[in-house]
């Protein structure tokens, strides 16, 4: 049976209502049948206001028993399937059909259908049925709307307040969890400003909790000077290291570096003079190379600043067939 459910097609309930009346039936999923109806308009199978039962969603499932009758003979042969099939209602068969048919309401204008809407209506908008059949069209027409228009505003006005709802929620949340994160009390989080929790916010990430988030100035530590911790690491106090020349601090430097931790070697400043004639002549030996390589006197080279001397030898390593007393003439040094 289900096989041959698939296999079925669609009606074409215009071809069929242009031969006259028609009897048709819903069937169920199974294949048994739940409807017996009469029409002789090509929407009435498929209208969806019924109050019995609805058309299946599957239109092939609307099929058609009896087509090109007149009226008296489609009443008929609707009583006849009524009966073969029998009603859910008297315990007799499957169909849910609360008459025996035949009693002519084949149209979705029947009088018993316009008193089943206008009873629905006047129960829905708050009117006795006989009140709601005395009001004109237009007169129901504005009820309609204006009872449209109430229930759209209250749904706003709900979804609104369950908006607000959820965000005053989420807001308290979030209010507690900071507070709590920055050690401070809820009431005295939720009472800032935007400014003060952008503040409170940067002095969190600095380190500071509680009340100190919230104080106009903090105190800046001091920080302690260069010669203090020179001396402290050399284990002497910072006036001794102020009274030392540059030489003599230079010279303690590479002594520490070095890993002499003796005080009475480390200040001994004795070869210092030494040392420093030392330096000086191999920076002369230096600067008289430099000085020949270039095709200078040492005096020449000597008159020239660092600065000079630099650009001169990256110009002559570049122009190979050109001297160094040519680029000074040029450059008027």
């Amino acid at each position: 049976m289900k096989r041959f459910l698939t296999q079925l097609q669609p009606v074409d309930f215009g071809a069929i209502a242009k031969r006259g009346c028609f009897v048709y039936c819903y069937l169920r999923a199974d294949g048994s049948p739940y409807y017996v109806g009469v029409a002789s308009h090509y929407g009435r199978p498929t209208t969806k206001y019924r109050r019995i039962s609805k058309p299946p969603v599957n239109r092939a499932l609307i099929r058609v028993l009896r087509s090109g009758l007149r009226r008296e003979e489609a009443l008929a042969w609707e009583r006849f399937y009524i009966s073969k099939f029998g009603r859910k209602d008297l315990g007799t068969g499957c169909l849910r059909n609360l008459t025996d048919g035949g009693d002519g309401l084949t149209g979705p204008s029947a009088k018993v259908l316009i008193k089943f809407f206008s009873e629905q209506a006047a129960a829905r908008y708050g009117f006795e049925l006989t009140e709601w059949m005395s009001l004109s069209k237009l007169e129901r027409g504005r009820i309609r709307a204006s009872h449209y228009t109430a229930q759209r505003r209250a749904k706003r006005l709900g979804d609104a307040a369950a908006r607000l709802r959820g965000r005053a929620a989420q807001a308290a949340h979030t209010d507690a969890a900071m507070a709590e994160r920055y050690e401070v009390s809820a009431e005295q989080w939720a009472a800032l400003d935007k400014a003060a929790r952008l503040r409170a916010h940067a002095r969190y990430r600095l380190g500071h909790r509680g009340a100190a988030l919230f104080e106009e100035k903090l105190p800046q530590p001091s920080k302690p000077s260069r010669s203090a911790e020179h001396a402290k690491r050399y284990g002497i106090t910072p006036d001794l290291w102020l009274s030392f020349s540059r030489a003599q601090k230079e010279l303690v430097r590479s002594r520490f570096v070095n890993g002499m931790t003796d005080l009475d070697e480390l200040l001994n400043f004795d070869n210092l003079k030494g040392r420093s004639k030392a330096t000086a002549a191999h920076n002369r030996k230096q600067a008289e190379a430099a000085a020949l390589a270039a095709g200078l006197a040492f005096d020449e080279w000597n008159r020239l600043t660092k600065n000079q001397r630099a650009v001169m030898q990256q110009y002559l390593a570049r122009n190979k067939a050109a001297t160094a007393v040519e680029y000074i003439a040029r450059r008027g040094w």
